[in-house]
Protein backbone atom coordinates (compact mmCIF):
# COMPACT_ATOMS: atom_id res chain seq x y z
CA UNK A 1 0.00 0.00 0.00
CA UNK A 2 1.52 3.55 -1.20
CA UNK A 3 2.40 6.16 1.45
CA UNK A 4 -0.57 8.72 -0.01
CA UNK A 5 -3.07 5.88 0.64
CA UNK A 6 -1.95 4.98 3.95
CA UNK A 7 -2.40 8.13 4.95
CA UNK A 8 -6.16 8.89 3.59
CA UNK A 9 -6.65 5.92 5.47
CA UNK A 10 -5.01 7.96 8.44
CA UNK A 11 -6.67 11.12 7.85
CA UNK A 12 -10.40 9.06 7.05
CA UNK A 13 -9.86 7.19 11.03
CA UNK A 14 -9.17 10.46 12.40
CA UNK A 15 -12.08 12.24 10.91
CA UNK A 16 -14.51 9.47 11.60
CA UNK A 17 -12.88 9.30 15.36
CA UNK A 18 -13.55 13.34 15.69
CA UNK A 19 -17.35 12.95 13.95
CA UNK A 20 -18.02 10.21 16.62
CA UNK A 21 -16.67 12.31 19.48
CA UNK A 22 -18.54 15.40 18.47
CA UNK A 23 -21.44 13.28 17.98
CA UNK A 24 -20.92 11.42 21.83
CA UNK A 25 -20.28 14.80 23.17
CA UNK A 26 -23.79 16.14 21.90
CA UNK A 27 -25.38 13.04 23.49
CA UNK A 28 -24.15 13.54 26.39
CA UNK A 29 -24.40 17.60 26.78
CA UNK A 30 -28.38 16.45 26.08
CA UNK A 31 -28.55 14.44 28.65
CA UNK A 32 -27.03 16.78 31.27
CA UNK A 33 -29.58 18.99 29.92
CA UNK A 34 -32.39 17.12 30.40
CA UNK A 35 -31.10 16.60 34.12
CA UNK A 36 -30.13 19.62 34.83
CA UNK A 37 -33.05 21.31 33.26
CA UNK A 38 -35.43 19.42 35.41
CA UNK A 39 -35.05 21.45 38.43
CA UNK A 40 -36.85 24.35 36.35
CA UNK A 41 -39.54 21.74 34.79
CA UNK A 42 -40.57 20.38 38.12
CA UNK A 43 -38.64 20.90 41.24
CA UNK A 44 -39.46 24.78 41.44
CA UNK A 45 -43.10 24.82 40.13
CA UNK A 46 -43.57 21.78 42.66
CA UNK A 47 -41.86 23.77 45.38
CA UNK A 48 -44.12 27.24 44.57
CA UNK A 49 -47.32 24.85 44.27
CA UNK A 50 -46.26 23.44 47.82
CA UNK A 51 -45.84 26.94 49.43
CA UNK A 52 -49.30 28.25 47.96
CA UNK A 53 -50.44 25.16 49.83
CA UNK A 54 -49.00 25.74 52.94
CA UNK A 55 -50.42 29.42 52.53
CA UNK A 56 -53.64 28.26 52.14
CA UNK A 57 -53.76 26.21 54.89
CA UNK A 58 -52.63 28.42 57.03
CA UNK A 59 -55.06 31.21 55.75
CA UNK A 60 -57.77 28.62 56.44
CA UNK A 61 -56.45 28.30 60.14
CA UNK A 62 -56.49 31.59 61.04
CA UNK A 63 -59.87 32.32 59.06
CA UNK A 64 -61.40 29.22 61.73
CA UNK A 65 -59.77 31.14 64.25
CA UNK A 66 -61.73 34.55 63.61
CA UNK A 67 -64.98 32.67 63.20
CA UNK A 68 -64.93 31.25 66.51
CA UNK A 69 -63.48 34.56 68.06
CA UNK A 70 -66.01 36.44 65.86
CA UNK A 71 -68.93 38.01 68.63
CA UNK A 72 -70.39 40.83 65.76
CA UNK A 73 -73.13 37.69 64.27
CA UNK A 74 -73.86 40.29 61.25
CA UNK A 75 -69.99 38.93 60.39
CA UNK A 76 -70.47 35.33 60.96
CA UNK A 77 -71.96 34.70 57.58
CA UNK A 78 -68.91 36.74 55.80
CA UNK A 79 -66.50 34.82 57.47
CA UNK A 80 -67.54 31.62 57.10
CA UNK A 81 -67.87 32.93 53.07
CA UNK A 82 -64.03 33.15 53.61
CA UNK A 83 -63.99 30.07 55.59
CA UNK A 84 -65.38 28.36 52.70
CA UNK A 85 -63.31 30.08 49.91
CA UNK A 86 -60.23 29.52 52.09
CA UNK A 87 -60.61 25.16 52.00
CA UNK A 88 -61.36 25.45 48.57
CA UNK A 89 -58.19 27.40 47.90
CA UNK A 90 -56.67 24.63 49.56
CA UNK A 91 -58.49 21.97 47.49
CA UNK A 92 -57.97 23.06 44.54
CA UNK A 93 -54.28 23.64 45.17
CA UNK A 94 -53.88 20.14 45.87
CA UNK A 95 -55.53 18.74 42.50
CA UNK A 96 -53.41 21.71 41.09
CA UNK A 97 -49.97 19.43 42.12
CA UNK A 98 -51.36 16.09 41.06
CA UNK A 99 -53.09 17.40 37.47
CA UNK A 100 -51.44 20.84 35.91
CA UNK A 101 -48.97 23.07 38.29
CA UNK A 102 -45.95 21.82 36.40
CA UNK A 103 -45.98 23.84 33.58
CA UNK A 104 -49.40 22.47 32.42
CA UNK A 105 -48.13 18.98 33.69
CA UNK A 106 -48.38 17.04 36.93
CA UNK A 107 -46.12 17.99 40.12
CA UNK A 108 -45.52 14.19 40.57
CA UNK A 109 -42.31 13.22 39.76
CA UNK A 110 -41.90 9.37 40.95
CA UNK A 111 -44.02 7.24 43.58
CA UNK A 112 -42.29 8.85 46.67
CA UNK A 113 -43.65 12.14 45.78
CA UNK A 114 -47.27 10.53 44.84
CA UNK A 115 -47.42 8.77 48.53
CA UNK A 116 -46.45 12.45 50.30
CA UNK A 117 -49.03 13.99 48.47
CA UNK A 118 -51.30 10.84 49.40
CA UNK A 119 -49.87 11.57 53.09
CA UNK A 120 -51.08 15.46 52.65
CA UNK A 121 -54.48 14.54 51.36
CA UNK A 122 -55.31 11.79 54.13
CA UNK A 123 -53.91 14.43 57.32
CA UNK A 124 -56.58 17.40 55.54
CA UNK A 125 -59.10 14.61 55.02
CA UNK A 126 -58.53 13.72 59.17
CA UNK A 127 -58.65 17.35 59.90
CA UNK A 128 -61.78 18.33 58.04
CA UNK A 129 -64.18 16.77 60.10
CA UNK A 130 -63.22 18.73 62.82
CA UNK A 131 -63.40 21.84 60.84
CA UNK A 132 -66.78 21.30 60.29
CA UNK A 133 -67.42 20.11 63.72
CA UNK A 134 -66.35 23.94 65.07
CA UNK A 135 -68.10 25.90 62.62
CA UNK A 136 -71.05 23.71 63.19
CA UNK A 137 -70.75 24.02 67.10
CA UNK A 138 -69.85 28.37 66.28
CA UNK A 139 -73.34 28.28 64.45
CA UNK A 140 -75.02 27.56 67.43
CA UNK A 141 -73.26 30.34 69.79
CA UNK A 142 -71.01 27.84 71.73
CA UNK A 143 -67.83 29.59 71.26
CA UNK A 144 -66.30 27.90 74.47
CA UNK A 145 -67.21 24.42 73.09
CA UNK A 146 -65.67 25.63 69.86
CA UNK A 147 -62.61 26.94 71.04
CA UNK A 148 -62.15 23.08 72.39
CA UNK A 149 -63.05 21.26 69.53
CA UNK A 150 -60.75 23.57 67.91
CA UNK A 151 -58.31 23.19 70.08
CA UNK A 152 -58.52 19.09 70.03
CA UNK A 153 -57.48 19.36 66.39
CA UNK A 154 -54.60 21.43 67.20
CA UNK A 155 -52.34 17.76 66.80
CA UNK A 156 -54.09 17.24 62.99
CA UNK A 157 -53.45 20.42 61.73
CA UNK A 158 -49.67 19.78 62.81
CA UNK A 159 -50.42 16.91 61.07
CA UNK A 160 -50.86 18.80 57.77
CA UNK A 161 -48.41 21.36 58.00
CA UNK A 162 -45.93 18.36 58.34
CA UNK A 163 -46.87 16.45 55.75
CA UNK A 164 -46.44 19.48 53.54
CA UNK A 165 -43.43 20.12 54.68
CA UNK A 166 -42.48 16.74 54.07
CA UNK A 167 -43.80 17.03 50.73
CA UNK A 168 -41.85 20.18 50.32
CA UNK A 169 -38.25 19.22 51.55
CA UNK A 170 -38.44 16.34 49.09
CA UNK A 171 -38.97 18.53 46.43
Amino acid sequence: MPVVQRMMLLVGFALLGLASLIWLGQAKMGEVYEEANYGNINSVPSILVLNDLSTYFGILRVRIDRYVLNEDISKSAEIETKVKEAQNNFISTLKKYDTDGCLAGTCISDGQDKQLLADVVSAFDQYLPGLQKVLDVSRQNKKDQAREVLLQYVPLAQKVNAAIQAQEDYN
